[in-house]
């Protein structure tokens, strides 16, 4: 099992002491191959104390191989929504974990994730500091849909006239609503090269029964990333409400995401050199009417495309197809430039 360490830390840029907790995977070897690290951002009314509560799913996800041993931190932020955490997230953590544990220091060994305003966490300071992290998984993020704050008696603000919750200002009063004023969308918007140049994996999720509306916000925040050509990934996770019975699953998902850009992605190669009989063979299944599965050794089409060559030989195939357009400067981008989907009223 593994092992769940507490300290409190002095940050230099917080001018206190954070208290921090520090998840060792069963195993740990402390002068092996530094380990990489996520670092796991609680939600609203959360402390470090919330790694201890996930650490069973991290046993679960080491041992049944969704996520590679890592060393996993947590720090208590409280109400804070994580703004004044940007460089303790982003680099006082990371380089204090180095220092006292066998953890990668290295951009492309680190992972920030969280839900609710977790997820807001991750994303403001990830996209503030892109060059830092290796992945971010932002589950159910306390985001709105818009560029600017609005009104706090709309579809997507309402929760924000529960006074015992809210406050301006976050001296042990609540969540500080200095937080709307710096949309991770605007963070985008205004600087989308810093995302697209930085090697920054992105994963966005929510329920669509979010019941604080928070799929608004997110499916707002896929569509400012779509438009500015920033890859990413993105689940509108059917019939799921905020936290609720589904996030356990959903969890599990967003560190498999995690596993795999800590592996370098699972991009399939298209520059392998597919043999002619392979190619003759991809064609006839896929023009020839009257080819027919009868024998049971014989290849399907899904056999054919999960095989070594597949990707490549899809590639090749439509290779002369799609070199006509080849003028349509949308062909570089990475998503198209889609029209609205409703006029304006």
């Amino acid at each position: 099992m593994s092992t769940v360490e507490f300290h409190a830390i002095e940050s230099p840029t917080r001018g206190e002491e954070v208290e921090v907790s520090v998840l060792l995977p069963d195993g740990y070897d402390p002068s092996g191959e530094p380990y990489p690290v996520i670092l796991q951002l609680h939600g609203g009314g959360g402390t470090c104390h919330h790694l201890a509560m996930m650490a069973p799913l991290y046993d679960a996800m080491f041992s049944q191989g969704v996520l590679r041993p890592c060393v996993v931190a947590c720090l208590s932020a409280g109400a804070s929504m994580y703004i004044g955490f940007e460089e303790f997230v982003s680099k006082e953590l990371p380089a204090w974990l180095a220092s006292q544990y066998n953890a990668s220091s290295s951009a492309d060994k680190l992972c920030v994730t969280g839900a609710s305003m977790g997820g807001y966490g991750t994303l403001h300071i990830a996209f503030r500091h892109p060059d830092r992290f290796c992945a971010l998984a932002a589950m159910e993020p306390a985001i709105e849909p818009s560029y600017e704050p609005e009104p706090p008696d709309r579809r997507s603000t309402w929760w924000r006239n529960d006074v015992s919750l809210v406050a301006d200002s976050n001296d042990g009063e609540g969540i500080d609503l200095g937080f709307v004023d710096q949309s991770p969308a605007r963070t985008v918007r205004d600087d989308p090269e810093a995302l697209r140049s930085a090697n920054l994996e992105i994963y966005l999720e929510v329920g669509d029964q979010d019941y604080t509306n928070l799929h608004d916000g997110a499916e707002f925040l896929h569509r400012v990333l779509w438009d500015h050509d920033i890859r990413h990934e993105y689940h509108l996770v059917r019939w799921a409400d905020h936290v609720g019975r589904s996030l356990l699953g959903r969890t599990v998902e967003a560190h498999r995401f995690l596993d795999a850009a800590l592996g370098g992605g699972l991009s399939e190669p298209t520059d392998l050199e597919v043999p002619g009989d392979v190619m003759a063979e991809m064609i006839k299944i896929i023009t020839d009417p009257d080819f027919v599965h009868t024998a049971p050794d014989d290849r399907t089409l899904l056999d054919i495309f999960n095989g070594p060559y597949g990707a490549s030989a899809h590639a090749l195939m439509y290779e002369e197809m799609r070199a006509t357009a080849h003028q349509d400067p949308d062909l570089q981008r990475n998503y198209g430039k889609l029209p609205a989907t409703k006029a304006d009223s």
